[in-house]
C-alpha cells in the first residue's frame, strides 16, 4: 500500500505539481528577487531562483532571524526578508493573507494544485499524505503605488 501511495506522491505532487511550481517561477522570477517558502525542494531546485527557506537549509539569514527572536516563525519572519515571491500552501495562506503587512503588499498570482487528478484515483492509500502537499498558492510582492 505505501509503494502505492508514494508512486501516486511521486507522479501527481512532485513531478506534476511542485516541479511546475519551480519551472513557472523559473520564467517569472526576475533576476535579483528572492522566493520564500518551506517547500525547498522541487520547487527550489527547478525554480533556479534564489530561495529563502524556512527553517534555513539554505538561508543562513532566516537561521539568524530565527535565533535573534526565538518567538520568531515561519509567518512572522516575512516583514523582516521581505521577499519578492511568497510560496504557500493554503493553511498557511489562511493564516497569513489577513496580516496587515502581507495584506497590503502581496497579491495572489498563481495557484498549483494536483487535487483533481488526485481525485481521480479514487482510493489512495495515505491519501492525507498525498494532499498534503498537493496545492499551492503563489504570491508577489505589489509594486509600490
Amino acid at each position: 500500500m505505501t509503494l502505492i501511495e508514494m508512486r501516486i506522491q511521486q507522479k501527481e505532487v512532485e513531478d506534476g505539481n511542485r516541479r511546475h511550481i519551480g519551472l513557472w517561477l523559473k520564467d517569472n522570477v526576475k533576476k535579483g528577487e528572492s522566493v520564500y517558502l518551506e517547500s525547498l525542494g522541487y520547487i527550489g531546485y527547478f525554480s533556479q531562483s534564489r530561495i529563502i527557506d524556512y527553517p534555513g537549509l539554505v538561508s543562513p539569514r532566516v537561521v539568524a532571524l530565527l535565533n535573534e527572536d526565538r518567538r520568531s516563525n515561519f509567518y512572522s519572519i516575512i516583514p523582516r526578508l521581505s521577499p519578492d515571491w511568497v510560496v504557500l500552501r493554503p493553511w498557511e495562506a489562511g493564516v497569513i493573507a489577513e496580516w496587515p503587512y502581507f495584506k497590503m503588499n502581496y497579491r495572489l498570482v498563481n495557484e498549483f494544485s494536483a487535487l483533481g487528478r488526485l481525485a481521480g484515483y479514487g482510493f489512495i492509500p495515505g491519501r492525507v499524505y498525498v494532499s498534503y502537499d498537493a496545492r499551492f498558492l503563489v504570491f508577489k510582492k505589489a509594486a509600490l503605488q
